[in-house]
């Protein structure tokens, strides 16, 4: 997210859920689910339970507009794996992770469509959807919108995440790179 000093306080930290199947990075739409404190009792005081301590919601990949409650994000991210062939930090369930909320204010840098250039010199609060296959911010349609406001639209020069599904592989691209299809902006949430 963008540095902030209010703005730290609106952060979250959850995990990714159990049942996540890929690896989750900054700027991609979470579903939270409700979370769980464990109890009170004698094996939880003395250490012997294995869930000891709370660890937040559960953290989802977001399937429709329906079950989107934010973005994670890379602040505070103190579990984030990089490897030599992936070398963009990621997060593996059960791994904890920052997000941010719908209504948070927060800004964020999320990867777009290139054809939100479009949208440059118009009003900030258009209609804009999301990509969940691509995981990148798109022009929204009738019923498909997320609560966002487009502030920023970087022609060149951003850092995107490439996500390569056959290698496995998690790694930075620039939005000027001939390979990358989307383009960074940044979004108020």
């Amino acid at each position: 997210m963008v540095a902030d000093p209010a703005a730290r306080y609106r952060l979250s930290i959850g995990y990714v859920d159990q049942k996540e199947t890929l690896p989750m990075w900054g700027g991609v739409a979470v579903s939270e689910r409700i979370g769980r404190i464990p109890g009170m009792g004698a094996s939880v005081n003395s250490g012997t339970s294995p869930n000891n301590g709370r660890m937040g919601s559960a953290l989802k990949r977001a399937t429709s507009t329906t079950d989107i409650t934010g973005f994670a994000l890379y602040d505070h991210a103190n579990h984030m794996v990089i490897t030599p062939s992936s070398r963009a930090p990621q997060a593996y369930p059960g791994n904890s992770i920052g997000f941010a909320r719908f209504g948070s204010n927060v800004r964020v840098p999320v990867p777009a469509d290139p054809a939100l250039l479009n949208q440059v010199g118009q009003l900030t609060n258009g209609s804009f959807g999301w990509d969940f296959q691509n995981q990148r911010l798109v022009a929204g349609s009738s019923g498909s919108t997320i609560p966002v406001r487009l502030l920023e639209v970087y022609e060149t020069g951003g850092l995107l995440v490439n996500y390569d599904q056959t290698e496995g592989t998690l790694n930075w691209l620039r939005s000027d790179d001939p390979k990358a299809s989307s383009v960074l902006v940044l979004i108020q949430l």
